[in-house]
């Protein structure tokens, strides 16, 4: 189970032709097209977010996914301000950098939905 955001894996020869690279990054709200990938409603789960210097790739249950990112989309949507433990890990955030920070950029280049059909 995944959130719509979270960003998962594509690796394919059409990857690497389409985006220049041999892996890309799809939100898994994008991904609903393939076999045994679908959104469910309801229930309650829990997560935790890992979170590094940059970044990462990190694998769950064999899916790999992107770890933590704290682009400006992620930030905007927090519902209150970033816990102060993160802001002191990152404090490029509390100054309001935005890119060229290590925080600002993806683990891999992201696809829309519209790529993310060509590339899987």
């Amino acid at each position: 189970m995944r959130r719509r955001q979270d960003r998962q894996i594509i690796a394919s020869c059409h990857s690497e032709i389409f985006a220049g690279a041999p892996e890309s990054l799809a939100s898994a709200k994008h991904m609903t097209w393939r076999p045994g990938v679908s959104i469910g409603t309801g229930g309650w789960v829990s997560y935790q977010h890992l979170l590094f210097d940059r970044p990462e790739i990190v694998f769950a249950n064999a899916a790999a996914s992107e770890s933590l990112f704290l682009g400006a989309k992620c930030l905007a949507a927090l519902t209150r301000d970033p816990p102060a433990e993160v802001m002191q890990l990152c404090p490029d955030l509390q100054r309001g950098q935005g890119r060229g920070d290590s925080h600002a950029r993806t683990a891999r280049l992201c696809a829309d939905r519209f790529q993310a059909r060509l590339l899987a």
